[in-house]
């Protein structure tokens, strides 16, 4: 069961470049450099809250695709996801109304959904290819 299913969710679409590839999420934050993989799962919780889905609606959708199964972790999944400003807590509209899951992936198993948090690549991520980079060019950067 989902517990959150009063809330309202939106996409931090401002601070964050969203990639949906095969079932899967990539997410670059513009404010911190980190990069993120969503799982299928994620991802499908991803596009309900892009989509303005009810939460309430959720669990109905999410059979559809995975059957009768118990959806745990969704709760753990969006507090990770708000904390690192992926997703806010809206007080904006959600549509109750159904909703197909796109068709890039199979779905079988319910496998509680992931957030990957990469950092190897901020400082790489935040730098401002033509006002910091060096004589040689992107992705050399200027010597302070």
């Amino acid at each position: 069961m989902i517990r959150r299913s009063n809330q309202h969710y939106e996409i931090n679409i401002a601070q964050n470049a969203f990639e949906r590839l095969d079932g899967e999420f990539v997410v670059i934050s513009f404010l911190t450099g980190k990069y993120f993989t969503i799982n299928t799962s994620g991802s499908d919780l991803i596009s309900l809250i892009t989509e303005r889905i009810t939460s309430s609606n959720w669990e109905s959708i999410l059979e559809k695709h995975y059957g009768d199964k118990v959806f745990n972790g969704i709760e753990e999944f969006l507090e990770k996801c708000i904390a690192e400003g992926i997703v806010t807590v809206s007080n904006g509209i959600s549509e109750d109304r159904l909703f197909d899951l796109p068709p890039d992936c199979s779905r079988e198993l319910w496998i509680p959904p992931t957030l990957n948090i990469f950092e190897d690549l901020s400082d790489l991520l935040l730098v401002d290819p033509i006002h910091e980079s060096s004589v040689d060019g992107w992705p050399a950067t200027k010597v302070e």
